[in-house]
């Protein structure tokens, strides 16, 4: 479930949808304000992503990522993403694909940049993949560490 555009209200089979995680072939990392952090309100959230794990296919998850306008063009997606892919990694999933509007050039510079394979595209919507591995490796390597441990920020 993809949304391309603002969503002013949520249902309450899409509010289920969204927190129903179960930390395995459903996962959900979010990014918040600490609480000592200024002027901000306890846990402010600053952005999600999620895989959710392929039926057809185990090894395949699509991703998704939202992040605050304030919080954009600071790497929170990236580190996002990058995290969700060490749990992901852990979990069997060796490939994300990544469904994106054309018109988002934000997400689609970021999406060169950690080499994600173009797959297709279907009018205004361009489909990604990248594997688990590599952003598992860049994660690491970029955090000098050899292995993240996420699991603790997982909503299961």
């Amino acid at each position: 479930m993809r949304f391309f555009s603002p969503l002013h209200t949520l249902s309450d089979d899409m509010v289920r949808y969204l927190t129903e995680v179960d930390g395995i072939n459903h996962a959900a990392l979010i990014a918040v304000a600490p609480a000592d952090e200024g002027p901000v309100t306890r846990d402010q959230g600053y952005g999600v992503a999620r895989y959710i794990r392929s039926t057809s296919d185990p090894r395949l998850a699509e991703v998704a990522v939202t992040v605050t306008d304030d919080m954009q063009g600071r790497g929170l997606g990236t580190r996002l993403v990058e995290t969700l892919a060490v749990a992901a990694h852990e979990r069997g999933i060796e490939t994300f694909e990544m469904l994106v509007l054309g018109t988002n050039w934000r997400i689609s510079h970021i999406l060169r940049r950690i080499h994600a394979e173009y797959r297709r595209r279907d009018g205004e919507v361009r489909e990604y993949t990248v594997p688990t591995a590599a952003l598992f490796a860049q994660n690491a390597h970029k955090h000098e560490c050899s292995r993240p441990e996420p699991r603790a920020n997982l909503f299961s």
